[in-house]
């Protein structure tokens, strides 16, 4: 994530851990003020230069693929002209003359706006799949609670069967889920006489529950 000013840092960070959580993420990095952690890919606007330059046009777009673009950009944040050298005439473009935009570096997805960037690594690890899978099984035994008819506060027994990475994602997280969903017991079987059961699938592996007070 990158602001603009000092200032601004020192705010987010008084509310980082709303905002982890709101926007789920595990960690918040703070890019310096002048880091260019992005590409960009400058265009002249069309609508505004066409008739302006006419017959300049294209070697005005050649000019800007060999330019460096971190400039132009650094020019349009500062509302500053760019001066290019046209045929040998030297033209001043106002931030208006150039449409951004952003590239983003391999295995992030960045957005930038007025000055402001916020990038996420969409890089997943196995630790983050398997914590993803345990929230999401959370969730669905949370509703399956409200469909059995149980009070916020009501402790449970519950059963669960299911395979694969999901089995051991619940296996590693086991007090957690326990906590989460009010669990006395939790037990990898098939509960007799249970209250409610379902079967769902979890990122196309099925599991089903089994619930009882």
């Amino acid at each position: 994530m990158r602001v603009q000013t000092e200032t601004e840092i020192i705010g987010l960070k008084r509310f980082e851990d709303q905002l982890k959580e709101e926007l789920n993420v595990k960690r918040v990095t703070y890019l310096d003020l002048t880091t260019d952690f992005v590409g960009y890919v400058v265009k002249p606007n069309l609508p505004l230069l066409g008739k302006r330059l006419g017959k300049q046009l294209p070697m005005l777009k050649q000019i800007l693929v060999t330019m460096d673009s971190h400039e132009i950009v650094r020019n349009i944040r500062n509302r500053e002209e760019t001066a290019i050298d046209l045929d040998g005439t030297w033209v001043h473009f106002e931030p208006e003359a150039f449409l951004i935009e952003v590239k983003s570096p391999d295995g992030y997805v960045a957005i930038e706006e007025q000055g402001y960037l916020a990038a996420l690594n969409t890089q997943l690890t196995p630790e983050l799949i398997e914590e993803g899978l345990v929230r999401d099984t959370i969730r669905l035994l949370q509703e399956a609670r409200k469909k059995a008819g149980y009070a916020i506060s009501d402790r449970i027994y519950l059963g669960l069967k299911t395979s694969g990475v999901l089995l051991e994602a619940l296996k590693t997280h086991f007090a957690t889920i326990k906590n989460e969903v009010l669990a006395e017991e939790i037990c990898f079987e098939e509960i007799k006489n249970a209250d409610y059961s379902e079967s769902v699938r979890i990122n196309e592996i099925e599991i089903i529950y089994w619930m009882t007070r």
